[in-house]
């Protein structure tokens, strides 16, 4: 059974670590987190969790975490 994962930032960045983290076949990338709620809107199929003020509830749920702010 795969690990619940989260991306904290979600810039371009982000994007070479969910690759790499794909590749592993050990995380399931849960969704992101993003500094504020002025960040901009993305495209992706991945789910926004919240902000960085929200990690202290999210890491309640989510063991892991990946940092992927370039």
């Amino acid at each position: 059974m795969k690990k619940k994962i989260l991306l904290v930032g979600f810039g371009g960045h982000s994007r070479s670590c969910i690759d790499v983290i794909d590749n592993t076949n050990n995380f399931k990338i849960i969704g992101y987190v993003e500094k504020n709620k002025r960040s901009k809107i993305h495209n992706t199929n991945l789910r926004k969790l919240g902000y960085d003020e929200d990690l202290s509830v999210i890491f309640k749920h989510v063991k892991y975490a990946h940092i992927s702010i370039g």
